[in-house]
């Protein structure tokens, strides 16, 4: 069954999901993401969700109040219905060591943010490209990093 959102996109930024969404739109993806402002509300939101409509890909910002991207990485890791969701963190301050931190966490890929709209459509079809990429994949595999 197909999630009814593939990406479920968290970051405390109202500009930055604006953005993203203004560009998944620009791409002919328009209802492709679920859009939260904190790592909280997206928790909640995961745990109503049946097994079978879970996003293929989450994007977490770093930086946020409260549970950050990395403590949301390390909960879902830890739970058995959401460990394997293929998670991407993107931050504007991304260093080479947070970056391999990140990645032997768990992380799927660490990306930096965006500045200009060119760089957001364009990360919008990679995003796109890789929901394709999780979504055909057998149930509890991992697309490994190499994207």
């Amino acid at each position: 069954m197909q999630p009814p959102y593939p990406l479920l996109i968290v970051d405390d930024d109202p500009e930055e999901r604006y953005l993203l969404q203004l560009a998944l739109n620009d791409i002919g993806w328009p209802d492709a993401a679920l859009y939260f402002h904190s790592a909280e509300a997206a928790l909640r939101h995961l745990a109503l969700l049946p097994p079978g409509q879970y996003p293929s890909v989450l994007l977490l910002d770093y930086h946020m109040p409260g549970i950050n991207g990395q403590q949301m990485l390390e909960l879902l890791k830890e739970s058995q219905s959401f460990q394997h969701l293929p998670v991407i963190i993107y931050s504007t301050h991304l260093t080479a060591v947070l970056k391999e931190k990140l990645l032997r966490s768990g992380v799927l890929h660490c990306r930096s943010k965006v500045q200009r709209y060119a760089e957001a459509i364009e990360f919008a079809q990679w995003l796109r490209q890789l929901h394709y990429r999780t979504a055909t994949q057998p149930s509890g595999a991992t697309p490994g990093t190499a994207i």
